[in-house]
């Protein structure tokens, strides 16, 4: 500690420091079920089973309902955080979304089309909604 820092702390500063221990020292990709530990873990008293692989999640292709999907959930989520940021994300997928309907206009599918718009419909009445329930 230099000569500053003992000054500081003699004026009435304060000093942190991180006391905390941690659990484990195991590397995250060892947790990860895609990657199984390979050394015996002595806090969980378990010894990993090399033999076995791990089951691989088919989650299957992405599909352009599915990507739709995906994103109106997400909006869902940022919306009921209620926020300045959650909802200025939420505005920003919308309009993506907006974007992404004009763009393959002619390109997708009836059901495609009326998924697309239906969430942007809903989505759009949604953030308008909470504008007016609690605007920023």
């Amino acid at each position: 500690m230099d000569t500053q820092e003992e000054d500081k702390l003699k004026e009435g500063a304060f000093q942190v420091r991180d006391r905390r221990s941690r659990l484990s020292e195991e590397p995250v990709s060892t947790l990860d079920p895609q990657f199984p530990p390979t050394q015996p873990d002595p806090v969980r008293n378990v010894t990993p089973d090399t033999t076995a692989e791990a089951a691989p999640r088919d989650e299957g292709p992405v599909t352009f309902a599915s990507f739709t999907l995906s994103m109106a959930t997400s909006v869902l989520g940022l919306l009921q955080e209620g926020s300045g940021p959650s909802r200025a994300q939420a505005r920003q997928i919308i309009d993506a979304l907006g974007l992404l309907q004009e763009k393959t206009k002619g390109n997708l599918t009836q059901d495609e089309e009326t998924l697309l718009s239906q969430a942007l419909f809903s989505l759009r009445m949604q953030f308008v909604e909470l504008q007016k329930k609690r605007p920023l």
